[in-house]
């Protein structure tokens, strides 16, 4: 079951939500904490959160036990708040490489979905390009904490932009779109990329994302250590490569000298 999470606290979360649910005619499934779940396609629920979802860990566990389904991926319909206010849609995987400061697990990453997340991007991509919004990965980063592949999709970065119409149909077209080609079986299991390096926004990983690259969990350089690179391949399926943004003054070099012997091949992403 593809389980999408919706935060009624959440201005984008909401925005999105209404949107995918005018493309369909939805069937109350059930309920979850007295709020309605829709069953919105094959194999597809709308859950409805009142609590604030990065610090609602162990969500597919009581979402298990009260539905009496198993979700197999679970994607969290978010905003994105930053001080520069910059208009953005973003496609980001979930865990911490070092606190919880803002939920989930301390130095625990969920399982990442490279290929479907990345699919989603560059769907995303297609999509903002009518927009005047930045669209990218976000870096990993903040909870819940889950056992089942997550990712986080969201609009940025202030009020005035989670209420924005067009870019709830734009993220809300995406996962109709990306629900579309997983039923239909069209997203394949591929090799994949852990990234290493940059900044939060990623802008080199999404460019080659976006050229048809699959990442998986991605550390920024402000994380960047031996440890959370294994972090990100355990959490990582098919982790066969790390891609690795490296500005001038970087040194990776002990990093990749450990990580030389797993076989993983390493590609300076210029």
């Amino acid at each position: 079951m593809i389980v999408l999470i919706q935060c009624k606290r959440d201005l984008a979360s909401t925005n999105i939500a209404s949107k995918i649910l005018e493309n369909f005619k939805p069937k109350v499934y059930g309920k979850f904490n007295n709020e309605n779940v829709y069953l919105i396609s094959e194999n597809v629920l709308l859950v409805t959160i009142t609590k604030e979802h990065i610090y609602y860990n162990y969500l597919d566990k009581d979402i298990s036990a009260t539905l009496k389904v198993y979700p197999r991926i679970m994607i969290f319909l978010s905003r994105h708040s930053s001080k520069s206010k910059m208009k953005t849609l973003t496609v980001h995987p979930i865990g911490n490489f070092s606190e919880n400061l803002y939920g989930g697990l301390p130095k625990t990453l969920v399982w990442s979905t490279p290929e479907i997340m990345s699919e989603a991007l560059r769907i995303l991509y297609n999509y903002s390009k009518k927009l005047d919004f930045k669209c990218s990965y976000e870096v990993t980063h903040h909870g819940p904490y889950v056992d089942v592949p997550s990712f986080f999709i969201e609009i940025g970065s202030d009020e005035e932009a989670w209420k924005n119409e067009d870019a709830g149909y734009a993220i809300a077209d995406t996962i109709i779109e990306l629900i579309e080609r997983l039923l239909e079986s069209k997203i394949k299991e591929t090799v994949n990329f852990v990234g290493l390096g940059g900044g939060h926004y990623a802008p080199r990983f999404t460019r080659y994302a976006i050229d048809g690259l699959n990442f998986g969990h991605m550390i920024p350089e402000y994380n960047a250590s031996f440890d959370s690179l294994k972090l990100a391949i355990e959490k990582t399926p098919r982790a066969k490569k790390i891609g690795i943004h490296k500005k001038k003054d970087t040194k990776f070099e002990e990093i990749i000298d450990k990580i030389k012997e797993s076989g993983i091949e390493i590609i300076e992403l210029k």
